[in-house]
């Protein structure tokens, strides 16, 4: 049995959970940039967000009327970039320690909303794996 069948046979999520995951998720990106452009007058924030959003149910449309396995797909490599570029942001958020204090415990990084949205894109990414191998 090959690890394609076992998901097709044992998997209780379907193709749908995908595309309404995916949708939660544009959802929240693009609430994210609204907040970032009302809290601090971030333009480019809210111009990202919604670009990023609408590609997000661009693919969900791709995959429910044209195909599941290339809305999927390409919704996988998305999250991939997505998931790189919030950890990256959310690293970005741990607070700096001069060169003359002493490292006596790990920086913290504040959770909202890049480790969020990093936890949201790694769901994302297992829900579009799985969507693929459901698709193949």
């Amino acid at each position: 049995m090959t690890l394609v069948d076992l998901v097709k046979t044992n998997s209780p999520l379907t193709v749908k959970c995908s595309v309404q995951f995916a949708c939660v998720y544009a959802a929240l990106i693009f609430v994210g940039g609204l907040i970032g452009f009302v809290k601090a007058g971030s333009k480019a924030s809210i111009i990202a967000s919604t670009v990023i959003a609408v590609i997000i149910l661009g693919l969900d449309y791709v995959t429910m009327e044209v195909s599941e396995l290339y809305g999927q797909v390409a919704l996988l490599v998305l999250t991939l970039v997505l998931i790189k570029m919030f950890k990256g942001k959310w690293d970005g958020t741990a607070e700096k320690h001069g060169l003359n204090e002493p490292l006596s415990e790990a920086p913290k990084k504040k959770f909202m909303p890049f480790g969020l949205l990093f936890f949201m894109s790694i769901f994302m990414f297992i829900f579009s794996l799985n969507g693929v191998l459901l698709a193949m």
